[in-house]
């Protein structure tokens, strides 16, 4: 599920970026509403299944890191529009759609337990 939250946010990205109209807006929204839940829920359910008895501190650490990334994304966004307007925008939030991917791919499921000592 997490690919397939990467994959249907790059896709919005580029429905974003490619086809100017507010019907390409609600479906792009509406394609990057669930790209993101899906790989939200999906990583949240692999963090769970970690350590049963951290999951409160490894939620802390994931929405933390959930805030961070968004804040980041967000200011990345403000100099983007700033230097290349909607276009530039929907790049950028493209290419961090194919870093997710990338991350994923480099570190799958597999790869997290054996990072905490399981």
């Amino acid at each position: 599920m997490v690919w397939i939250g990467a994959g249907l946010t790059i896709a919005a990205w580029l429905i974003f970026g490619v086809w100017a109209s507010i019907v390409s807006l609600i479906i792009g929204v509406v394609v990057l509403d669930f790209g993101i839940q899906s790989a939200l829920i999906s990583n949240q359910h692999i963090i769970y299944a970690l350590d049963a008895d951290a999951r409160s501190r490894l939620n802390t650490v994931f929405m933390t890191g959930m805030f961070l990334g968004g804040a980041a994304g967000s200011a990345m966004a403000t100099f983007a529009w700033g230097e290349g307007g909607w276009h530039l925008v929907s790049l950028l939030g493209a290419a961090l759609g194919v870093a997710a991917f990338a991350v994923k791919l480099v570190h799958p499921r597999g790869h997290a337990a054996t990072m905490v000592g399981k």
